[in-house]
């Protein structure tokens, strides 16, 4: 299944890229960690609400994870139900989003005989279940609003951050441009 092409583009990111190049990385990583944590928090309450409860263990699954980066110097945060779709307790919210193809387990053929041709061929063997998506939404009609909250969070991090430090230490490194 490919994965939905969402791009944002958001004004100020330069200046934020600039001010947190002059801070050391562990500081860096901290403020954009949270900053990102928080901006994903808008997504998971979107994606509770939209997605279908029978259980509500779905519900309770949709959670802000540290994800892997792909590449080196860049921090990664995702939504996901449980660990990853299809897997973990609620491995079904990937079925739910997705849509699957629900057949009996032993497909059957002419005469009562059970072959797994007749189940290949598609000749009336099982129905399709629809997706009902709840995080492709989420993420459209959040995602733009998540980024802005991210960077001000990181932002707000960043000049209490400067507001602790001895004066004239990160002041100067930061600029006066960067809190105004």
């Amino acid at each position: 299944m490919p994965k939905p092409n969402i791009s944002i583009s958001l004004d100020g990111t330069k200046e934020l890229r600039k001010a947190l190049d002059n801070l050391d990385r562990t500081t860096r990583s901290k403020f954009v960690r949270s900053g990102l944590r928080v901006g994903a928090r808008l997504i998971v309450d979107e994606a509770r609400a939209r997605v279908p409860v029978r259980s509500g263990a779905l519900k309770k699954a949709i959670k802000v994870q540290s994800a892997k980066s792909r590449k080196k110097g860049t921090l990664s945060i995702r939504v996901a139900s449980g660990s990853v779709n299809f897997k973990g307790q609620t491995y079904y919210g990937g079925f739910i989003e997705y849509g699957y193809h629900a057949s009996p387990r032993y497909p059957v053929g002419a005469f009562g005989v059970i072959t797994w041709a007749s189940h290949a061929r598609g000749t009336g063997v099982g129905t399709f279940v629809p997706p009902r998506p709840f995080m492709r939404p989420a993420f459209r009609s959040k995602g733009a609003k998540s980024i802005e909250v991210a960077t001000a969070e990181i932002w707000r991090q960043m000049s209490g951050y400067a507001n602790k430090q001895p004066k004239g230490r990160y002041s100067r490194k930061l600029g006066k441009a960067a809190f105004a």
